[in-house]
């Protein structure tokens, strides 16, 4: 086993800080041997490349399966490559590069994209390099030092534990902990993991539907100090981070950087005067999952604005690598709508996903009214 645990970024910087101060209590009140606790600069972005197989091994089929309309531009930056990498792409591919496609993978954009001599020789370039910096980062930091390494993120598939498993060609068992989990999360023996406040597998955890209420906020009030990572270089013989632009998640941080020191003060206060309160008793989780559903639920225009400004400042920079609340807006035209888009009428059934919508047209009221709604079913649902 290991005897260092490794958080990923970027939620994982807010938990780390909450898992040394545990660390530091546990130390104090029992005098037991504070854990090692390291944070690693990883992401979906910059994994994925090194996962990839030989053309024409490699079918990207869990990449379009899940972002299935994109631009070849896009469809590169998932794969790793640099901004210089596409413009020599460009320059010997007559694709555009940045019209969106609807089914990539059926193209003929694509298609000749793959039957390119030059891409292939690039491409074969771009996932070597790929595989080579992220097995010498995780090295350098400790990653292989033991039979298994233990790892902590906020989940909720588990994709970027996934990828390293890959990456390093599965040579060391990987576990993983993380808030939740849900069911298309990939579970092995060797890439073990656990949901601690939800999971879905291998069935749905006690008072599931409290503790996967609205769980996407998460990423939100776990917004991180610096952008997020699209790759590794080389500097002065160390592999170090190479970051995307921090831009509008900048806003965030410090939109909720004061909520987060308030959790610390709140989070140091519980660990130090209720230590010993078995909290996961029957009656306690009742306790907290009431609350909980009146925090997480608690309604006002001031929290809907946070939320809205939370939403513009949220970047996916793996898929469709947009804004959350354009992702939203998209899905939820009366246009896209009138063409019977089944998956996006299904999402407007749920109320998290109605509320966004709602928000981001700035109908606080009627977005107020859904929760309550459901603050009243999940109340029903506490056991």
């Amino acid at each position: 086993g290991s005897d260092t645990v490794f958080f990923f970024s970027r939620e994982g910087e807010f938990l780390k800080k909450l898992f040394d101060i545990y660390c530091v209590c546990l130390h104090t009140k029992y005098d037991l041997p504070i854990i090692n606790s390291k944070y690693l600069y990883v992401s979906r972005q910059a994994t994925y490349g090194a996962t990839l197989k030989n053309l024409p091994e490699e079918t990207f089929e869990k990449l379009f399966e899940s972002y299935p309309d994109m631009s070849i531009r896009v469809f590169l930056n998932n794969l790793g490559f640099s901004g210089e990498q596409i413009k020599a792409v460009a320059s010997f591919s007559s694709v555009s590069l940045d019209e969106n496609i609807q089914n990539i993978k059926d193209s003929y954009e694509f298609s000749a994209l793959m039957k390119s001599n030059g891409f292939k020789e690039l491409y074969s370039k771009v996932i070597l390099e790929k595989k080579k910096f992220l097995n010498k980062y995780l090295s350098q930091e400790g990653f292989f030092d033991a039979s298994k390494a233990v790892v902590v993120d906020i989940g909720w598939k588990g994709s970027i534990q996934d990828n390293i498993f890959l990456a390093v060609d599965a040579r060391i068992d990987i576990e993983g902990y993380y808030y939740g989990l849900l069911n298309n999360a990939q579970i092995t023996k060797c890439n073990n993991k656990y949901g601690l406040m939800f999971s879905e597998y291998p069935c749905q955890s006690r008072n599931y539907k409290i503790w996967s209420f609205d769980y996407n906020f998460f990423e939100r009030l776990l917004s991180a100090s610096h952008p997020s990572t699209c790759g590794y270089e080389v500097r002065d013989d160390k592999v170090v981070p190479v970051f995307n632009e921090f831009g509008i998640e900048q806003k965030n941080y410090q939109l909720i950087l004061p909520i987060q020191d308030n959790i610390v003060k709140i989070f140091e206060k519980i660990v130090k005067k209720y230590f010993e309160i078995p909290i996961f008793s029957s009656d306690m989780e009742i306790f907290s999952a009431s609350n909980y559903v009146d925090t997480t639920c608690k309604i006002s225009s001031s929290n809907m604005k946070l939320q809205t400004e939370l939403l513009y400042g949220q970047k996916e920079n793996f898929g469709y690598q947009k804004s959350a609340s354009s992702v939203i807006k998209s899905k939820a035209t009366f246009g896209y709508l009138f063409k019977g888009n089944i998956s996006a009428i299904k999402k407007l059934k749920s109320p998290i996903f109605l509320s966004r919508v709602l928000n981001t047209r700035r109908l606080y009221f009627l977005s107020s009214y859904v929760y309550r709604s459901q603050v009243r079913k999940l109340k029903k649902d506490i056991n």
